[in-house]
C-alpha cells in the first residue's frame, strides 16, 4: 500500500496539478524547504540546551545527512511528530489563505 504524500492537499490547494512538471518540481522543492526549516525549528525547541549545542556543533562540522539523521533519531524521539505538525500547520495556513477545504 502506498503512503499518501502529506503535501498532496497543499499541491491541490495551490492548483499545482495544472503546472508544467518543471514548475511543479520547483514549487515542491520550495515547499520541502519550508517543511524542513519548520521541522528543524520544532525539533530544536524540543531539545534541552546540551542536546541543542551538540546538534549545532554537528551541523557546523558539515556532518553528512546520515549523521544528522542518526543524531535526530537518537536524541529527538518526537522527530516524526515535529515533521507531521509542520506539514499540518503549513497545510492549514495555505488552505485558510486559498479558502480550500
Amino acid at each position: 500500500m502506498d503512503m499518501p504524500n502529506p503535501l498532496d492537499s497543499i499541491i491541490e490547494a495551490l492548483g499545482m496539478n495544472d503546472l508544467p512538471p518543471e514548475e511543479q518540481e520547483s514549487a515542491l522543492l520550495q515547499l520541502n524547504e519550508l517543511v524542513f526549516r519548520g521541522s528543524i525549528t520544532r525539533m530544536l525547541e524540543s531539545m534541552d540546551q546540551s542536546t541543542r549545542e551538540a546538534f549545532g556543533k554537528l551541523v557546523e562540522s558539515d556532518a553528512s545527512e546520515e549523521d544528522l539523521q542518526a543524531f535526530i533519531t537518537q536524541h529527538v524521539p518526537n522527530a516524526d511528530q515535529a515533521v507531521a505538525d509542520t506539514v499540518a500547520a503549513l497545510t492549514s495556513d495555505i488552505l485558510s489563505v486559498t479558502n480550500s477545504q
